[in-house]
């Protein structure tokens, strides 16, 4: 297995992140109230959600969204290390 290069790994986390930050806005600009609800899940936050109770529902629909979101970052993540990988060389 070849070693990962810093650069396009830089690079490919950067854009990774910023395309995540950019989904989340517009998901809280248009669902603001479903998107604070998914925070108190993902985050099990009491602050962001007073009313939210940790459940097992609650744990395990945390889980299953950790892994949505870590299993689209890393389909993005992938196809932006290739892409940076053929253009860098």
């Amino acid at each position: 297995m070849a070693a990962l290069k810093p650069l396009t790994v830089a690079l490919a986390t950067g854009s990774t992140a910023s395309i995540l930050s950019l989904v989340c806005s517009v998901l809280v600009g248009t669902s603001p109230v479903m998107m604070q609800r998914m925070a108190g899940v993902i985050m099990h936050s009491f602050a962001v959600v007073p009313s939210y109770n940790l459940t097992a529902g609650g744990i395990v629909g945390g889980l299953v969204l950790w892994f949505v979101m870590g299993g689209a970052a890393g389909l993005v993540f992938a196809w932006l290390y290739n892409l940076y990988s053929k253009k860098l060389g």
